[in-house]
């Protein structure tokens, strides 16, 4: 143990006297491990768990209509979607729903939120629990003179409602409507499209006005976005076939309300186009392969540094040598040296990765949400 620590003291001593050496060192390694660990980080919040709080999102897939593309339009219309729902085999749960800006309204300042109108059985499909209250149902979801139920975003809860464990019960006003507290989303739960933040969930129409009916009722104008569960041992490709099939069978039923392109393209949750997942499946993966390469080309100059340098001091290891350290020992003490730089840049890179890692929304801006802006505003 001695003989180690003495090592230790040998090894910083050396890199003290070359200063310049293990900072550039250092430095080089801290930002190639934090690049490639900061990119990692992406890859796990939007591909690998896109949707925070949800259970197996690999079962869950997002449903397209007509040709692929990375800005698509809502898929289906309500009553496309209550039949496809009802007749097909493939899911163990589909959910439906639309987002758009709202204002938080009753106060003396309005806030604005992002807003989304659901299905029933949209926490039940994602496997999403509540962590106050409770989620609105299946039969809620639009019937004529339903209740008008409100679920908080945790976020909203804490810093519009201070918190407050009696705001269930509650009325809020949104864009006017006096909805009633019901719920509050589990923490971290931001709805279930990638990079995109649902400040506050209600019923597909909590209230059928006269004017919205159109929305309930008509099979032109799809305007809800669709995702689904795949019941065990069922592919996507088996899932799609079913889909078209029900499909065709609608397009047969109501031809003048299908106009158009009718194919069904299911995507998973990854790489689905509704959200920031769309791009983020193209241009992550190459991030870190750039990020890869820097962190072997950077592993690679500074082996060739360490090798110069020990070269250098061909006559300081023939001095030891001659005093009588043996090779073993000489090695150890070049290792120990190399061990150091590399957890010292180790360590620097957390530090900045836990800063960096942070900083995907800079890239992704909340207004991101206008991308898919179809021109229908939230009616809560």
């Amino acid at each position: 143990m001695t003989g180690f620590l003495q090592d230790v003291r040998l090894a910083l001593r050396r890199l003290g006297k070359g200063l310049g050496f293990t900072l550039a060192t250092v430095a080089m390694l801290a930002l190639s491990i934090c690049a490639n660990g900061t990119v990692f980080s992406w890859i796990e919040s939007t591909l690998l768990n896109p949707v925070p709080g949800a259970l197996r999102t690999g079962e869950l897939v997002t449903l397209l209509r007509g040709t692929w593309n990375n800005m698509p339009s809502p898929p289906l219309s309500y009553p496309d979607f209550r039949d496809l729902r009802g007749m097909n085999q493939s899911f163990s749960g589909m959910q439906a729903f639309h987002a758009d800006w709202g204002a938080l309204t009753g106060g003396d300042t309005p806030q604005r939120i992002y807003a989304a109108n659901t299905s029933g059985n949209f926490f039940d499909v994602l496997g999403v629990k509540p962590y106050l209250g409770r989620f609105y149902r299946m039969d809620e979801e639009a019937n004529e003179g339903g209740a008008p139920y409100l679920v908080l975003g945790y976020d909203v809860w804490r810093t519009h409602f201070g918190a407050d464990p009696a705001i269930l019960g509650k009325s809020v006003e949104i864009n006017e409507r006096t909805l009633t507290v019901i719920g509050v989303a589990p923490k971290g739960f931001i709805g279930c499209m990638a990079r995109i933040r649902d400040d506050v969930w209600a019923p597909l129409l909590p209230i059928r006005q006269e004017g919205f009916k159109w929305q309930i009722e008509g099979r032109e104008s799809p305007w809800l976005d669709v995702m689904g569960r795949l019941r065990p041992g069922v592919s996507r490709a088996s899932a799609t076939d079913d889909l078209e099939l029900q499909m065709l069978q609608l397009v047969g039923a109501y031809p003048n309300d299908h106009l158009g392109t009718n194919t069904i393209f299911l995507d998973p949750l990854w790489r689905s186009p509704f959200g920031a997942n769309g791009y983020m499946a193209a241009s992550l993966p190459i991030l870190l392969g750039i990020a890869g390469v820097v962190l072997l080309l950077t592993c690679a100059n500074i082996a060739t540094l360490m090798l110069v340098r020990f070269t250098s001091r061909r006559r300081e290891i023939a001095v030891r040598q001659s005093l009588g350290a043996i090779r073993i020992q000489l090695v150890r003490q070049m290792i120990l040296e190399g061990l150091l730089l590399s957890l010292t840049g180790g360590a620097l890179a957390v530090l900045l990765s836990s800063w960096s890692a942070k900083s995907l929304a800079n890239i992704i801006p909340p207004n991101g949400n206008h991308l898919r802006s179809t021109g229908f505003s939230t009616h809560m």
